[in-house]
């Protein structure tokens, strides 16, 4: 799971490597409402340039990765909470304490 992403759904996982699974040579990314999100699976082929890529951070190395980035939508609203910061913690138990999960 990934650490900075806890409340992304199971289910949102296992479609996103069924995706992958169907897209083997491609990026495969989950996105809501037509936006990028993550995580990102990479194919090998892709995987092995990170460790000399001239780009600053992964973004800059999506943007300039060979090959099509594949996009899988999903309705996950855990996807669009990111924890980089303690004010996104805040709003994060903020959004779960109101819900019912």
């Amino acid at each position: 799971m990934l650490g900075d992403q806890p409340h992304v759904r199971l289910e949102t996982l296992r479609q996103l490597l069924g995706w992958a699974a169907a897209h083997r040579e491609s990026i495969c990314q989950p996105a809501r409402q037509g936006r990028p999100k993550h995580p990102v699976l990479l194919p090998k082929s892709v995987f092995e340039q990170l460790p000399a890529t001239p780009a600053q951070n992964f973004r800059q190395f999506l943007q300039s990765a060979p090959g099509h980035i594949q996009l899988c939508e999903s309705e996950d609203a855990g996807l669009d909470l990111d924890l980089d910061e303690p004010a996104d913690y805040a709003r994060a138990l903020e959004i779960f304490r109101n819900s019912d999960i």
